[in-house]
């Protein structure tokens, strides 16, 4: 069965998504360029969308497309404290009929107490349809590949159900090797972000779409990652005909 190529709804940009109303103006988009999903980001809610997710699950069940739910939060707040708002964000997911649901690792450190990892085990139990994620992101102090080693090694030790968002380019931002990154942490990947990045005219790094196959995360993506977990185009997709450029990058990642 072919690996399931999600559109993380900000790959539009967030100004293009106001504008036409919403994430869930996008998904005629998604679904006619032949994705599987789609990622919905929770920043790009308004207040007033944020109280009306059902009406965005069907709208994407209408699509038939599947769901990922994407936190802009951390999971630890503290070393000794898991975000206390968890709960609601896991309830958002199932109003929008999420699979997956997307964290940044925050605050978390090695010999974070046993009695962490039984809370978090209480609170997955409640939602056993969603798979959550901790995506190592731009923070050095988080995204860095000691911190996400560690914290796989204590969930194995703990055996916490949760599993990694492999974010192939972010590794750019935080200076380290997505090569050694993805031969460490590849059992515990259960979602892969791809994208690219470049360092724009002011020497800022920047995303930037795969050029092509060779595309060197695409190939650390290819070579050194799990090929059964989705991987989730995050870069940006423009163009007059957004169908035809976001299907091209997904035949892209389809290999």
């Amino acid at each position: 069965m072919p690996r399931k190529i999600i559109i993380v709804t900000s790959a539009y940009g967030s100004d293009y998504i106001k504008n036409i109303g919403g994430q869930g103006e996008i998904l005629t988009v998604i679904k006619a360029s032949g994705a599987d999903g789609v990622e919905i980001r929770r920043e790009l809610f308004s207040d007033d969308a944020l109280s009306q997710l059902p009406r965005l699950a069907n709208k994407i069940k209408q699509a038939q497309l599947a769901c990922f739910y994407s936190v802009p939060f951390p999971l630890w707040i503290s070393p000794e404290k898991i975000n206390p708002q968890l709960r609601q964000y896991f309830a958002e997911a199932r109003q929008l009929n999420a699979e997956l649901l997307k964290f940044s690792l925050g605050d978390f450190q090695p010999d974070t107490p046993a009695a962490l990892a039984y809370t978090l085990k209480q609170i997955m139990d409640m939602y056993p349809e969603i798979q959550c994620v901790i995506e190592n992101d731009q923070a050095k102090k988080s995204g860095n590949l000691n911190s996400m080693s560690a914290f796989t090694q204590w969930l194995a030790q703990h055996h916490v159900p949760l599993r990694l968002a492999f974010d192939c380019g972010n590794w750019a931002w935080v200076e380290q090797d997505p090569q050694l990154a993805a031969q460490q942490l590849a059992a515990y990947v259960g979602y892969i972000h791809i994208k690219s990045t470049a360092l724009d005219t002011t020497g800022k790094r920047i995303t930037v779409p795969p050029k092509n196959q060779e595309d060197r995360y695409l190939q650390i993506a290819q070579r050194y990652l799990p090929q059964n977990v989705a991987r989730g185009i995050e870069f940006p997709l423009a163009g007059r005909d957004l169908v035809a450029v976001s299907r091209y990058f997904v035949e892209l990642l389809r290999g």
